[in-house]
């Protein structure tokens, strides 16, 4: 899920937000989520910070090519509509890794 969260954000935010988004690579059926998964609340914080990470790194890349914050919020409203409920399913391990990367490269390896 997380590898798929860093494919969203990335497709997201270069698409600039507002269009539609691609469904990603199918992935296995995931496990019910556990007592300890991250709650909404947890799961609207690792979106943001996807996207954050991948803004920051347009910044240092392309910085003529940031996305509004009215793009960025549609990002983030895509990238949810398109996980559903998999972030509730995040082992809290991954979760943690994710939550403290500093490159999406970093987030996305939390899956391993």
């Amino acid at each position: 899920m997380i590898r798929r969260l860093g494919w969203l954000a990335t497709l997201a935010v270069a698409c600039g937000g507002g269009h539609p988004t691609p469904k990603p690579p199918v992935t296995p059926v995931e496990p019910p989520a556990t007592a300890d998964a991250p709650s909404d609340r947890e799961c609207d914080e690792l979106v943001a910070h996807a996207v954050e990470l991948h803004v920051a790194e347009l910044r240092a890349a392309r910085p003529n090519q940031l996305p509004t914050e009215a793009e960025q919020q549609t990002a983030r409203r895509e990238i949810h509509a398109a996980l559903g409920g998999e972030c509730r399913r995040v082992a809290r391990t991954a979760y943690a890794c994710a939550i403290a990367a500093k490159t999406t490269a970093e987030l996305t390896s939390c899956d391993r």
